[in-house]
């Protein structure tokens, strides 16, 4: 009996130590999940080519008022770009395809930027370090506007992220978007309103 009751609780130990082993790799790979989610440095979904790209539609709303901050810190408004073709893209960091298509954005604003046009992109609700690591590791030359608590998404009233807006020199939305576009498509449907 004594025996017995030595090998029952010997098995409990081994199960215990199974079960607490399982465990802690489930945590362990839960946390690297995780940790490669929120660095956003997950190759496979950010080339461009994995998504459909978006197309856009035209349109002739206004522009609303946005009035944020940059990533130092000052205040920055879509009415001080008044007089150029503006293209507002929200985005996130942990979202896939905004990550995307930032390389793309970036060549398209290095192409164009000498031609009264500015990309603005407002990222969606993180935080500055976060932020700022993204800039830096994409090389984003274009203005990054911080906003924390989503005030552009709800100015343009779409939560659908990535999505964009062209608006003209006079303040006008001309073009919109939801979805990551690629350079081919930026050429084909901005480039026109630039040559103007």
């Amino acid at each position: 009996m004594p025996f017995h009751f030595y090998s029952n609780t010997k098995n409990s130990a081994a199960v215990l130590v199974l079960a607490l082993s399982a465990f802690i790799l489930i945590i362990l790979g839960l946390m690297l999940a995780w940790s490669n989610l929120k660095s956003g440095d997950n190759q496979d979904i950010d080339d461009i080519n994995a998504y459909t790209p978006a197309v856009p539609v035209e349109t002739s709303a206004q522009s609303p008022e946005l009035n944020l901050t940059n990533l130092k810190g000052e205040p920055v408004s879509l009415l001080d770009y008044r007089g150029k073709t503006i293209l507002v893209n929200n985005w996130a960091f942990w979202c896939p395809p905004c990550r995307a298509e930032l390389p793309e954005l970036q060549a398209y604003y290095k192409k164009h930027k000498n031609q009264d046009f500015v990309i603005i992109g407002i990222e969606s609700g993180s935080e500055l370090e976060d932020v700022d690591y993204h800039v830096k590791k994409y090389k984003l030359s274009y203005p990054i506007w911080l906003d924390p608590i989503e005030q552009a998404v709800l100015a343009f009233q779409n939560n659908a992220l990535p999505n964009s807006y062209v608006i003209d020199p006079d303040g006008k939305i001309v073009l919109m978007w939801s979805g990551p576009a690629n350079r081919q498509i930026l050429e084909k449907y901005i480039t026109p309103f630039l040559e103007k």
